[in-house]
């Protein structure tokens, strides 16, 4: 049991690692598209190009939500097999203890 865990736990933390990884390259040209956005506002007013930042703004909002999604789900399916283990060793413990009652 202890055997399973470790070894989902391992892939985990190396998956894990890589994915905030990618999560927080996703992150890096949202936020330097804000800041630019922000610093810019007048011009980008004055030069009517709206609708160009709104639309790089989505995409960029687009990439970053997938990626994070995709962390969040890890960490989930993760709790997931932590607990059918940890279910399955305590049925095994369970009928065990039946058995060896009578």
């Amino acid at each position: 049991m202890i055997i399973f865990i470790l070894i989902i736990r391992a892939a985990y933390i190396r998956t894990a690692r890589d994915l905030k990884r990618y999560e927080a390259i996703a992150r890096s040209p949202l936020f330097n598209h804000m800041t630019v956005t922000l610093n810019g506002l007048a011009t980008i007013r004055a030069f009517d190009v709206t609708k160009l930042f709104t639309n790089q703004y989505y995409r960029y909002q687009n990439d970053h939500t997938a990626t994070y999604f995709v962390c969040y789900a890890s960490s989930r399916f993760l709790g997931i097999c932590m607990d059918m283990i940890c279910i399955a060793y305590i049925v095994i413990v369970a009928i065990s203890l039946m058995a060896f009652y009578h």
